[in-house]
């Protein structure tokens, strides 16, 4: 008997066997019913068999090898459903993993116990089973790890929204404060500090929930018109100043700043490089902005020691923060997204962002379009 006819002639079995591996105390999700593990289990079992029969009938030596598309899409669906299933009944990956282990062993032991490994065409049976159940495995892991890293995010992005109700009224409850006159020194300090606190977190708030949009396939919401980006860069210096008094900024301005943008975007990618780089270096910051042709060039520095070269190849990659900075003690207030956020601002606006570094200066230039045409204007 052939192994694909061994495995479709005792389904039931098969199952009850791999049920008393699954029904193991530390190897099933909680809220996981016997029911469903049985359901799930015989689903997978039977469609493993088909799966092989298919294999058989095409002539093929190997389910790995790519020859037959409709296999692998056959795998393919079994594998993620099961997946699907397990992960949506609180399985862990390992636990996960175990169910394939435990059911490969189960299976070729029952089958070689029955009919024995003595011929060639038994050997290619286990061969092309053994690869169909690799390719199986590989993937439900890889549809595991999708749902942990989405059901990650998801979390990271209710966390960051909900977040920003509280912080929000510390924010205006500092900034009302700030408008007593009659509060002693220290305590307006005490609530310059606050606001400028609160500030910051609702910057870091933002990236997250950025971050989280784009993890999740979804384009960054953008709205166009005409930006004046002299007034745009003054208020975000301003409020960069505010926020790292320890910073000494300097700025260059060209003639005529004007574009067609997302001005808030825009705001948010200059506040996430300036703050980059008041946190890192030696605190020197230089900010350049100006026209070229039908571009818009925004350069922004700072000093002190070079990036290493295998770092700044990762630099744009998320919570990645700079070894080398100079300023720790503000540094722990980044969650390594600010650079990350800021170039898919900048690929938004149908620009690109570039970095270089040298014993001098580090230095990140923004190239832009003076014009950004909107997602249904785009050429497809």
């Amino acid at each position: 008997m052939r192994f694909s006819d061994y495995l479709a002639s005792n389904v039931e079995l098969l199952t009850q066997d791999w049920m008393q591996f699954v029904a193991q105390p530390g190897q099933s999700g909680e809220g996981l019913s016997y029911a469903q593990r049985l359901d799930s289990c015989r689903s997978l079992l039977t469609n493993i068999a088909q799966v092989m029969t298919a294999s058989h009938q095409a002539g093929l030596q190997d389910a790995h090898s790519g020859k037959d598309a409709a296999l692998l899409a056959a795998l393919h669906q079994v594998a993620r459903g099961h997946a699907e299933d397990r992960f949506s009944q609180g399985c862990t990956l390992q636990e996960a993993v175990a169910e394939f282990q435990a059911f490969r062993a189960n299976a070729i032991h029952k089958w070689g116990y029955a009919h024995g490994y003595t011929d060639p065409e038994s050997t290619q049976e286990i061969i092309r089973f053994s690869h169909a159940i690799d390719q199986v495995l590989a993937i439900a892991v890889d549809c595991f790890t999708e749902e942990l890293t989405r059901a990650r995010d998801l979390f990271a992005g209710i966390l960051a929204h909900d977040l920003r109700t509280p912080l929000g009224a510390i924010q205006n409850s500092a900034s009302y404060l700030l408008q007593d006159t009659s509060l002693s020194p220290r305590a307006r300090a005490a609530a310059a500090r606050t606001e400028r606190s609160a500030t910051r977190m609702q910057l870091l708030i933002g990236d997250l929930l950025d971050f989280t949009r784009i993890r999740l396939g979804r384009e960054l919401p953008m709205g166009l018109h005409p930006v004046d980006l002299l007034l745009v860069a003054e208020d975000v210096v301003a409020e960069i100043a505010a926020t790292f008094p320890e910073a000494r900024i300097d700025v260059t301005y060209g003639e005529d700043l004007h574009g067609f943008w997302d001005g808030g975007r825009i705001e948010q990618l200059l506040a996430n490089l300036l703050s980059n780089a008041a946190q890192h270096g030696d605190g020197s910051v230089r900010l350049a902005i100006h026209k070229h042709a039908d571009r818009m060039i925004l350069q922004v520095s700072n000093g002190g020691r070079p990036i290493l070269p295998e770092r700044l190849e990762k630099i744009f990659d998320p919570f990645v923060q700079d070894a080398t900075s100079q300023m720790a003690s503000v540094q722990a207030g980044s969650v390594g997204l600010g650079l990350y956020i800021a170039k898919a601002i900048a690929v938004a606006h149908q620009g690109n962002i570039s970095v270089h570094s040298d014993e001098h200066k580090t230095t990140f230039v923004v190239d832009i379009p003076l014009r950004t045409l909107p997602e249904s204007e785009r050429a497809t």
